[in-house]
């Protein structure tokens, strides 16, 4: 009975805890710029960075400093190669050669905020997503156009630290690391991902 007892009054003090950071903050919404740096297979193809992209996130804090979110994103990559030769069966192009590659990923998130979430100047945090990227791989050599497209599957490791500026107003900076896996005819990519924006709570 004791032990009971005790165990009643524990779940009674978690479910206050819980209560109480809930309505601290219930969660954010996110609008940032998003940049981009290809590596490994991905760079072999495009070599530039990439300066033209956004990041869109809505996420709802369950327990604690752990909140469940959904993302949206995009990165586009783009390169003038310059003069080049490209063979498809027995049949060689030759020209002024552009090369594009775009990642519009849907992710599911779940990531741990450290620190006091209201009264926090500095709050670091990190986490991961996971879902499904469209990707779209473009090389342009002279007038002829190659291009593959399609969805496929990825990861997204992610940390990042915000900068209270009001209640509930935050600046924020975030870098996470792209993996999508090959899929039919889009090859294994992966390249770093970084993000500036500002973040909502509600």
């Amino acid at each position: 009975m004791i032990m009971r007892g005790r165990m009643n009054i524990i779940l009674l003090v978690l479910f206050c805890l819980l209560v109480t950071e809930s309505l601290a903050q219930r969660g954010f919404v996110s609008f940032g710029w998003q940049g981009g740096e290809a590596t490994e297979n991905t760079k072999d193809f495009i070599s530039e960075r990439s300066y033209e992209g956004f990041n869109f996130k809505v996420e709802r804090f369950v327990l604690w400093g752990f909140a469940l979110g959904l993302e949206v994103n995009y990165t586009h990559f783009y390169e003038e190669a310059g003069l080049q030769f490209h063979q498809l069966g027995n049949t060689t192009y030759t020209g002024q050669t552009f090369k594009y590659f775009d990642a519009a990923p849907v992710l599911f998130t779940g990531r741990i905020y450290l620190g006091a979430r209201r009264d926090g100047f500095f709050v670091p945090y990190f986490g991961a997503g996971a879902g499904a990227y469209y990707v779209q791989e473009t090389m342009e050599v002279g007038s002829v156009v190659f291009q593959n497209d399609g969805w496929a599957w990825g990861v997204a490791p992610q940390a990042g630290l915000m900068l209270r500026l009001d209640e509930f107003l935050y600046l924020f900076g975030e870098a996470a690391y792209n993996k999508i896996f090959e899929r039919g005819d889009i090859g294994d990519h992966t390249f770093f991902t970084g993000t500036v924006g500002l973040r909502f709570g509600f």
